[in-house]
């Protein structure tokens, strides 16, 4: 895994997302964060200069101190609301899904729109905190990013 600049954000790779909405998680992300088939993740969106989203372990955030935050989003931690339905609270989207097998998760083109990401487009899988892994649509580790074709592209 790259470092772009020293004392930098590490980055996994970028990955790819097609007509098919599947975001591909790399497989060096998947050992790190731990990431099983079936799980549940929530989806933050990420900040106004990087844009994307994170991806969450539900059992994570249950215990993080961000939880009581979650709590008064209606149904996202006890998923009843509908996968992939956006909710927007306090200045953020939140969704969630699944991993899917092959470690990828699949984001409907609204939902995309809602993080900002117009398809087709590759998003950078970087080291987020220590609770997730961020998926970044710009600004300047995306842009840094750009300048080095060694960094692995997944699909």
């Amino acid at each position: 895994m790259p470092q772009l600049v020293k004392r930098g954000k590490y980055v996994f790779g970028w990955s790819r997302i097609e007509n098919d909405s599947k975001i591909k998680i790399p497989q060096e992300a998947v050992e790190e964060y731990s990431f099983k088939t079936g799980e549940v993740v929530v989806l933050i969106s990420g900040s106004k200069s990087s844009g994307g989203f994170g991806i969450f372990k539900l059992e994570k955030l249950q215990s993080s101190p961000i939880k009581s935050l979650l709590h008064q989003i209606e149904g996202i931690l006890k998923c009843k609301i509908p996968t992939n339905k956006g909710i927007f609270y306090k200045n953020r989207y939140y969704c969630w899904t699944t991993i899917k097998e092959e470690d990828y998760i699949i984001l409907l083109n609204e939902t995309l729109k809602i993080y900002r990401i117009i398809i087709p487009t590759k998003v950078l899988a970087v080291r987020g905190s220590g609770l997730g892994l961020a998926f970044l649509s710009r600004g300047s580790i995306y842009q840094e990013a750009l300048q080095h074709p060694e960094i692995p592209e997944f699909s």
